[in-house]
């Protein structure tokens, strides 16, 4: 008896164990935004950054004419762990298909719209990076449209390598005073 009830556990604790590591497999293939799974630009951002990219990289098709909200701080895209699961045969595509990120009100002077933060390999393909029309002062304004920046701050810094930004609008510079520093592309 004590024997079977052991093995009961071990059985359970496995099944737990193999229910945890698939629920937080690697992301692959292609994926559309909204889906259920991932139902914002946001979501699936956090969900690369969390697990990673698995064999033969990812593909996020963003549906046409979809509504997208760029959250305080921007899409942050980079982490430890994403950032050491990419490679040239384990890339990251966006594919926007027109759609437009908006920026979010701006709090500071170092606002941006979309970071990569240390990440290879990635493409951002056919967005249109636009200034909220409510942000009408400098604080408020984008500096940034997309900036690719180091993970860390100290070594090892991790800087974004190998990436493409193709088919992109940028437009920043709206309201009633224009932000002379606003920049596109950041490096």
């Amino acid at each position: 008896m004590i024997q079977l009830s052991t093995l009961k556990k071990s059985g359970l604790t496995l099944a737990l164990l193999l229910i945890t590591l698939i629920s937080r497999a690697q992301l692959t293939g292609t994926i559309t935004v909204p889906s259920t799974s991932y139902p914002s630009l946001s979501s699936v951002i956090t969900a690369l950054n969390t697990q990673g990219v698995g064999t033969g990289g990812v593909i996020v098709n963003v549906t046409a004419n979809t509504a997208l909200t760029t959250p305080t701080g921007g899409y942050q895209l980079g982490s430890a762990t994403l950032n050491a699961s990419v490679s040239a045969s384990k890339q990251i595509v966006f594919n926007g298909n027109g759609n437009t990120l908006s920026g979010f009100t701006g709090v500071s002077t170092n606002d941006g719209i979309f970071w990569i933060a240390g990440t290879d390999y990635v493409t951002i393909n056919n967005f249109v990076f636009a200034e909220n029309s409510a942000n009408t002062n400098l604080l408020t304004q984008m500096e940034y449209g997309l900036s690719l920046v180091k993970l860390n701050a100290t070594a090892p810094f991790d800087g974004a390598q190998n990436c493409t930004i193709r088919n992109n609008v940028f437009n920043l510079r709206v309201g009633a005073t224009t932000n002379t520093n606003a920049t596109a592309i950041s490096l």
